[in-house]
């Protein structure tokens, strides 16, 4: 497997690839990317399976074939904590940074689970059929299920998910990001923007 997911933080880029099976064990690769030079600087093994990826100033985060996540270390690419998978079947597909929190896709427990950086804990877990993407928004997650056909989303202060939209018109949405007034989504080739005041709570 190549490339799969990928995450900016300043000029770094980092990118979760190569979740090849080695018998029992999925490894995979985290490479480190300079942007400015256009060359890899690093290359750090994680044998769970690396899938999903974001990063901060202070620690990448990555979601891996076996539900697991992982934070490490940007400057020398060790995992410095691992958090177990929450359920056997979990699959971590998709991460996004929210406000001191961390929203992840579990694809194969089909749920959207809530991880609190500071208490270093999941703290919330919503019911979600096969997520397969995500967004953090101001006070909340946008959520895209059902094989990327339908939009909802998660109320950070109930922990409820709202009633999903659906949206095949759009031929179905392959990515989502969240701005303070506008959910942006991606199809097989178009962007469209959703006014979240017109979705059902």
């Amino acid at each position: 497997m190549g490339p799969v997911g990928v995450a900016a933080q300043g000029e770094i880029i980092w990118v979760t690839c190569c979740a090849l099976e080695y018998g029992a064990r999925p490894a995979g690769m985290l490479l480190r990317v300079d942007g400015r030079h256009n060359r890899v600087t690093g290359r750090f093994p994680v044998p769970e399976g690396p899938l999903a990826v974001v990063a901060d100033r202070q620690a990448v985060w990555v979601g891996t074939a076996r539900g697991s996540l992982l934070r490490i270390d940007p400057a020398s690419g060790s995992v410095v904590t691992r958090i177990p998978p929450v359920d056997r079947r979990g699959r971590i597909q998709a991460l996004s940074l929210g406000p001191g929190v961390l929203w992840a896709a579990d694809t194969g427990a089909g749920a959207i689970r809530r991880f609190d950086l500071q208490s270093g804990r999941f703290d919330l877990a919503v019911v979600a059929p096969a997520p397969r993407n995500l967004a953090a928004g101001p006070d909340g997650a946008w959520v895209v299920t059902d094989l990327n056909q339908l939009l909802s989303r998660v109320d950070a202060g109930t922990g409820r998910r709202g009633a999903p939209i659906p949206l095949p018109h759009l031929g179905g949405v392959r990515g989502v990001t969240a701005g303070s007034d506008a959910v942006w989504v991606t199809t097989g080739n178009q962007v469209v923007r959703i006014d979240p005041a017109l979705l059902p709570h």
